[in-house]
C-alpha cells in the first residue's frame, strides 16, 4: 500500500485483482465516494466497456 488514496480500492474481476486509479481530479473524497467510484468502475469493466 502506498500513500496515494486514489488507488485504495481493490477490485477483482474473477481472474485477477486490480487497483484502479479513481477520481484523479479530486484532492480529497470520503470513503463512500471512493467506493461508489470503485463500484462504477467495476460495473463498466464487467460490462465490456
Amino acid at each position: 500500500m502506498d500513500r496515494n488514496w486514489h488507488n485504495d480500492a481493490l477490485c477483482y474481476d474473477g481472474a485477477r485483482y486490480v487497483r484502479p486509479y479513481l477520481r484523479p481530479g479530486d484532492a480529497y473524497i470520503t470513503r463512500d465516494e471512493l467506493m461508489s467510484s470503485a463500484r462504477a468502475w467495476a460495473r463498466a469493466r464487467n460490462s465490456g466497456r
